[in-house]
C-alpha cells in the first residue's frame, strides 16, 4: 500500500472517530489497550483519544442540541413517567442519622446564649472568654491580603455570642475562647465547605481579633440545664429528619434511571431559572444586559442540567404516589412546615416514602 493510500485511510479513520464520538473512541481505546507492544505512534494516538474524550465531557450545551451534557437524549414533547425508572422505594438504602444526646456543656452554653440580655460586663481583665459569653471584639479578616467577598465587620466592633456561630464561623469562635479583655490575637482558619456564605467556603482566612469587653451570664441551675437538654434534643430530632430526608432524596435520584429529557421539562426549568434571577436581581432584561448572550445561556443551561434529574424524579414520584401540590396532604405539610411549591411536594413525598421504607 502506497503512502497516499495510507494517508487517506488515516484521515478516514479520524473522520470516523469525530463522527461517531464516544463509541469509536471506546473501540479504538480498547484496541490499543489490547496491544502489549505499543509504538510511539500508537502512544500518540492514545493521547489524542484521551484529549477528545476530555473535550467531550467538558462540552457545553447549546440551544438545539439533541444530547444533554451527560449524554442523555433530549426528545420533543412533555414529561412521561416511563422515561424514569425509579428504585425500589420500600427497600431503598440510605444513610440515616440518629438523634444526638446533648451534653451538659452544650446545655449550659445554650442557656447562656439565650440569657444574653442578662449578661454583665466583667471588670477584671483576668477573666477568660468562654462559650456562652457575649464578647465585644474588633475583627479584621483577610484572604491573600484582601477583604473577604461579601463579608464585612463593623469598625466599632462586633458583638459575638461565643458558640452561636452567627457573626463568626465556629472555627473562629474557638480561637477566641480563652482570650482576656484587651488581648489581641492573630490566627488563621479554613472556612468549612458547608458554610452559609458560599463565597468564602474552603478559603484559608487570616484573622486579627482584639477583645474589647467580655460579658458573662450567671451559671444555669440544674433545672435550667435539664430543660435545655430537652430543647436541644427536640431541635436535633428535627435536624435529623431534615438530614435523613436529604439523604433519602439523594438515594432516590441517584438510584433512578432516566432514559430521556423532554424538551417541555427543559423549558420549565429555563423559566424557573428566569424566575429565580428576577427574584434575586430584579428584571431579567437588566440582568441579561450585563452579560453576553453566550454567558447568560451558559448560566441558564448549567442550572437546567444541574436540576433536571431531580425534576424528572419529582414528577415520576408524584405520579407514582398520586400526590401533587394540590393534594390535601401536600397542603397540610406546606402549612405545617411553612413550605410551598416543589419544596412542599418533596417534603410530602419523602415523608411518606420514609414511613414505608425499611
Amino acid at each position: 500500500m502506497n503512502d497516499v493510500n495510507k494517508k487517506q485511510e488515516k484521515e478516514e479513520d479520524m473522520n470516523k472517530i469525530t463522527k461517531y464520538g464516544k463509541f469509536a473512541l471506546l473501540g479504538t481505546a480498547l484496541l490499543f489497550v489490547g496491544c502489549k507492544n505499543k509504538t510511539a505512534s500508537e502512544e500518540g494516538s492514545l493521547n489524542v483519544i484521551e484529549e477528545k474524550k476530555q473535550d467531550a465531557v467538558e462540552k457545553k450545551y447549546k440551544e438545539g442540541d439533541s444530547i444533554a451534557p451527560n449524554g442523555t437524549a433530549i426528545v420533543e414533547g412533555n414529561f412521561k413517567s416511563d422515561y424514569v425508572t425509579l428504585p425500589d422505594l420500600k427497600n431503598i438504602q440510605y444513610e440515616k442519622r440518629k438523634v444526638k444526646e446533648p451534653t451538659d456543656e452544650e446545655a449550659i452554653v445554650y442557656v447562656k446564649l439565650n440569657d444574653a440580655i442578662h449578661a454583665n460586663p466583667v471588670k477584671d481583665d483576668s477573666f477568660q472568654a468562654e462559650l456562652g459569653d457575649q464578647v465585644w471584639c474588633q475583627v479584621t479578616a483577610k484572604f491573600n491580603g484582601e477583604d473577604l467577598p461579601n463579608v464585612s465587620f463593623k469598625k466599632g466592633g462586633e458583638n459575638v455570642a461565643l458558640g452561636n456561630g452567627s457573626n463568626l464561623p465556629r472555627e473562629a469562635e474557638e480561637k477566641i475562647v480563652g482570650m482576656h479583655q484587651n488581648e489581641e490575637k492573630d490566627f488563621s482558619i479554613t472556612y468549612p465547605e458547608d458554610y452559609w456564605n458560599k463565597d468564602v467556603r474552603g478559603l484559608k482566612v487570616d484573622y486579627h481579633v482584639k477583645i474589647v469587653q467580655i460579658a458573662k451570664t450567671k451559671e444555669p441551675s440544674a433545672e435550667d440545664i435539664a430543660k435545655a437538654k430537652e430543647m436541644l434534643r427536640d431541635q436535633d430530632k428535627d435536624s435529623a429528619i431534615v438530614s435523613n430526608e436529604r439523604s433519602l432524596k439523594n438515594a432516590i435520584v441517584s438510584g433512578s434511571k432516566i432514559e430521556y429529557y423532554p424538551q417541555a421539562v427543559i423549558d420549565d426549568l429555563k423559566n424557573k431559572f428566569q424566575s429565580d434571577i428576577e427574584g434575586k436581581f430584579g428584571p431579567i432584561e437588566k440582568y441579561k444586559s450585563q452579560l453576553t448572550e453566550e454567558e447568560y445561556n451558559d448560566q441558564m443551561y448549567e442550572y437546567v442540567f444541574k436540576n433536571i434529574d431531580k425534576e424528572m424524579v419529582l414528577r415520576a414520584l408524584s405520579e407514582k404516589l398520586g400526590i401533587t401540590v394540590d393534594s390535601q396532604l401536600c397542603k397540610d405539610y406546606a402549612q405545617a412546615f411553612s413550605l410551598s411549591g416543589d419544596d412542599a411536594l418533596w417534603k410530602t413525598l419523602l415523608s411518606e416514602i420514609a414511613k414505608e421504607s425499611r
